[in-house]
């Protein structure tokens, strides 16, 4: 069998090293990732090659006009093509809410409303794990959880989650930072302005109004 060329080896060894990460970021709207991402891009030195917004399809509209209002934003000032791209569950909140627990001792039970705002099931269907799948093939994951947070950074060493880069805590920027520096550039999220707990009003929203439903229905 003729040996490999050396020389072809070593071009494409010097090749492969060449090869540039491709980084993805995981935006939620909300101003921790608003901040992480603007920032990002001022520095230049981290490579974004998508921006994914996991969508409940629950959320307030202003929050849907905010990620335009970012997007916007970032075409303008950094990249024309950069976009922020939509994943979702692959059942719907109503799918998940009617549907029967199926496994552990509430089995056949229906699932009903979360136990807990947050972390919780819809957390888990809706927004971690369409992240997941829609970064699995990137060599870098940013996420956008605050120093003074960093407890909510994952612990787990699978591959994936190897993968997972958390910028505010490398630059010690607080959740007060990132309302300091959105609201300098214009860009603070007005939810968080006139509706503090933003996350868990909007679960407990959606929740009630997902209770309301049930009693009807168990009602006629």
């Amino acid at each position: 069998m003729p040996s490999a060329d050396p020389e072809k080896k070593t071009q494409m060894t010097l090749a492969a090293s060449k090869v540039i990460p491709r980084g993805a970021v995981c935006f939620s709207g909300g101003k921790d990732s608003a901040a992480m991402l603007i920032r990002m891009l001022e520095l230049g030195t981290y490579p974004i090659d998508a921006i994914f917004f996991a969508d409940t399809e629950k959320e307030f509209p202003d929050l849907y006009a905010y990620i335009k209002q970012v997007e916007a934003y970032i075409q303008k000032r950094f990249d024309p093509n950069l976009t922020v791209q939509f994943t979702k569950s692959k059942k719907s909140w109503d799918d998940w809410f009617y549907g029967a627990v199926v496994r552990g001792a509430n089995e056949g039970k229906i699932r009903g409303a979360p136990l807990r705002a947050y972390p919780c099931w819809w957390a888990r269907e809706a927004k971690v794990y369409p992240l997941q799948r829609a970064t699995k093939d990137f060599d870098r994951v940013f996420i956008g959880i605050a120093a003074d947070e960093s407890h909510r950074m994952t612990t787990q060493t699978d591959k994936n989650s190897l993968k997972n880069e958390y910028p505010l805590v490398d630059w010690g920027w607080s959740e007060q930072d990132c309302f300091d520096y959105l609201d300098k550039l214009g860009l603070m999220n007005e939810l968080y302005v006139h509706i503090p707990t933003q996350r868990s009003t909007q679960i407990r929203h959606i929740c009630q109004a997902g209770e309301r439903r049930l009693a009807i229905r168990k009602c006629s």
